[in-house]
């Protein structure tokens, strides 16, 4: 059985190189099928299951941090390469890219000090690049005020009707898109779709915030980004730390994905103050992973994985029981509210979604190379297997747990009816959490 040892550098490498992987394939294609992203999807989820095995190499064994280190190197270089050969949004209403341009190269800069410094001067270079990435977060949503995705209307519409008083859940929203194929029938009526809110309450919550202090609610995300990136930082205790959160700050994509107004930096960002808490402030973690499970549907998978935090049936289970309190008590009273319209919303929306032949998934390509339609049950079998693999496997640490969680989650998605930017980027970010805190234990939870 696997230890609190330190794990293995292979294992490391292979979620080092499953993130930059990963990232390229997104930046392709904006995160939908297109066949010169496949290698890069394929090396990711290659990579990132080779790391959930633990399979070794002697020879980077030897290396140790000296290989890890080159690959995050290499990958922030790729990102900041990739970062220029593409706008950071598809509804940009303005053709001036040189402000954003200006910023990149301030970042990039900012990027090398925070890579090549130590003490004092790293932080200040750290608190300078997340200011550079506000700001350039905030030049986004300036230029692109109103993207046309559904994400969007329905988070503005169901703020709007939550901040008057009002049940956010059940109600619907009207159909941005020129047909109605990407929706379930049963949801479509004329130019609407009956879909209130498919997010739990304190993802709406989350956003809501966003809107009352910014004026847009996706400046929520850009601030759990930046969250992201300084827990990361400062959870691990030796420079790879800095590494992963540079590179994650540098991700092609990032600012898309606020763009496109996600979720996943809300349970990204919990996702690391979980990580944060098991190794620095272990008292708070059931507060933390209460608050991811309550983010985001599938983030339920995080409180098996949590066995590799607390190895200790008795406290693996007041863990759950505490967190468990915490998720009820953010969701429960708007389960009340309406059950019947939360239910639907959140469970019977999801299970009803058609087949996205546009996903970047393996079924996707299966099925443009004429071959059957799968359903979506073999992700869910993926993910059982993964998880399985990832409690015989992985090291009982902060990094065994968090690596599991993204490299469990990429075979889940590339086995699934729907795969896009969002999801892979909340794949890159655990991948890259693990990278960060590979050398650090979790401490006891009483």
């Amino acid at each position: 059985m696997p230890n609190s040892s330190p794990p293995r550098w292979t294992a490391a490498c292979a979620f080092a190189l499953a993130a930059c992987a990963l990232s390229t394939a997104i930046h392709v294609g904006n995160g939908s099928l297109r066949f010169d992203a496949l290698p890069g999807l394929f090396a990711g989820v290659l990579f990132s299951l080779m790391g959930l095995a633990d399979l070794r190499s002697s020879s980077i064994e030897r290396r140790g941090q000296w290989a890890l280190w080159i690959i995050l190197v290499a990958g922030i270089l790729i990102n900041f390469a990739e970062l220029y050969t593409k706008a950071p949004g598809l509804y940009l209403q303005t053709p001036d890219l040189r402000p954003y341009h200006r910023g990149l190269a301030l970042a990039a800069g900012l990027s090398i000090a925070a890579l090549l410094t130590q003490g004092r001067l790293r932080t200040v270079a750290l608190v300078g690049l997340l200011a550079i990435y506000f700001l350039l977060g905030r030049w986004l949503i300036h230029a692109s005020p109103d993207p046309r995705i559904d994400v969007v209307l329905w988070h503005r519409d169901a703020i709007r009707t939550f901040l008057s008083g009002m049940n956010p859940y059940g109600t619907s929203h009207q159909n941005v898109y020129p047909d109605t194929r990407w929706f379930d029938p049963r949801v479509v009526v004329g130019n609407e779709i009956r879909i209130g809110l498919p997010y739990p309450p304190l993802s709406l919550l989350i956003a809501t915030l966003g809107q009352l202090i910014g004026g847009d609610y996706r400046y929520a995300a850009l601030a759990a980004n930046l969250i992201t990136a300084a827990l990361m930082a400062l959870a691990g205790s030796h420079r790879l730390a800095m590494a992963g959160a540079v590179f994650f700050l540098s991700l092609p994509r990032r600012h898309f994905v606020i763009e496109e107004g996600w979720t996943e930096p809300y349970g990204l960002m919990l996702l690391a103050a979980m990580v944060f808490t098991a190794i620095r402030r272990p008292r708070l973690l059931p507060l933390a992973m209460g608050l991811l499970l309550a983010v985001k549907q599938y983030y339920l998978v995080a409180a098996l994985l949590a066995w590799l935090l607390v190895p200790d049936r008795r406290r693996w289970v007041a863990l759950l029981l505490r967190s468990g309190l915490v998720a009820i008590a953010l969701t429960l009273p708007f389960v009340i509210w309406n059950p019947r319209a939360f239910w639907n919303d959140l469970v019977l929306v999801q299970i009803r979604q058609p087949f996205r032949h546009d996903a970047l998934s393996l079924l996707s390509v299966l099925a443009a190379l004429g071959g059957p339609v799968l359903p979506s049950l073999v992700g869910f079998g993926v993910l059982v297997l993964c998880l399985v693999v990832a409690l015989r496997r992985a090291p009982r640490t902060p990094a065994g747990f968090v690596g599991s969680l993204g490299a469990s989650f990429c075979g889940f998605f590339a086995f699934n009816k729907q795969a896009f930017a969002n999801y892979y980027f909340l794949v890159i970010g655990a991948l890259l959490l693990a990278v960060a805190t590979w050398e650090d234990r979790a401490a006891r939870v009483e």
